[in-house]
Parts: C-alpha cells; sequence; structure tokens
C-alpha cells in the first residue's frame, strides 16, 4: 500500500486524488473520525471524490478507534475498509462481519500526509506520495 494522506473534508480527498494520478492512495479519516463524524459522512465524501475523479484507485479507511458500534454502523452503511482497534473479542466479532460483507479491516497508517495549513495541497500530495523518505515532509 502506498503513503497515506489523512483526510479531514473533501478537498483533501481531491488534492490526493489528483496527486495520485490514477495510481493506488490511502486516504485515511482522522482518527477516530467514526465516532464524530459518522460513517454516512465517509461514505458521501469517498462517493464525491470518486465522482470528481474517475478510475481512481483510492482506498477510503475510516478510522473506528476502539468502537465496536462504530465498526459495525459503518459496514452497515457501506464503509468497505475500517480501522479497528477493539479488544480481541470484539475484533473477531467485527472481522467475522467485515468478511461477511465484503468489507476488510485494515491497520491505520503509522504516518499520514496533514494537509491542514498547506496552500498547495496537490502540490504537497505529490511530494508525499513520490516519496522514499520514513517521515513526514516539511
Amino acid at each position: 500500500m502506498t503513503r497515506a494522506v489523512l483526510v479531514h473534508a473533501l478537498p483533501d480527498a481531491l488534492a490526493a486524488l489528483e496527486a495520485a494520478g490514477g495510481a493506488e492512495v490511502l486516504l485515511a479519516s482522522a482518527a477516530g473520525a467514526a465516532g464524530y463524524a459518522g460513517a454516512g459522512w465517509w461514505v458521501e465524501l469517498a462517493a464525491l471524490a470518486r465522482a470528481a475523479h474517475p478510475g481512481s484507485r483510492a482506498v477510503f479507511l475510516l478510522d473506528c478507534a476502539e468502537s465496536a458500534g462504530d465498526a459495525l454502523a459503518a459496514l452497515r452503511v457501506g464503509v468497505t475498509e475500517i480501522a479497528f482497534r477493539g479488544n480481541a473479542a470484539q475484533a473477531a466479532a467485527v472481522a467475522r462481519i467485515a468478511a461477511a460483507s465484503g468489507a476488510r479491516i485494515l491497520p491505520y497508517p503509522a504516518e499520514t500526509l496533514d494537509l491542514r495549513g498547506r496552500k498547495d495541497a496537490v502540490a504537497a500530495c505529490r511530494r508525499w506520495l513520490s516519496s522514499d523518505m520514513p517521515h513526514l515532509p516539511a
């Protein structure tokens, strides 16, 4: 999987997809976003971003933190990739339900590019996505 871009809002996703130029890109919600923004917001954001960039190869990862309820709600509304860090019993149950619905549980990325405050988000994404650096760009 390629480097991840942190998505707070639709412009972040659009910048990342434009910068990716058709290459696979991981778009991750902020940590715990399922709990405060909701899964419906994420599904709509992903749909709008994909419509603006047809043919893009994006993975939209919604972070559910440790909330099994948020993870199940996300799966119920059609989120296909979630990050979940609940206890072992919860993780096993969520994994079974995710597999049955064709969804995947992925680890939340250790590093992401946060576009907040970037003057040229597309250029920042291009540098980040093409970089071999093991740390965030300045």
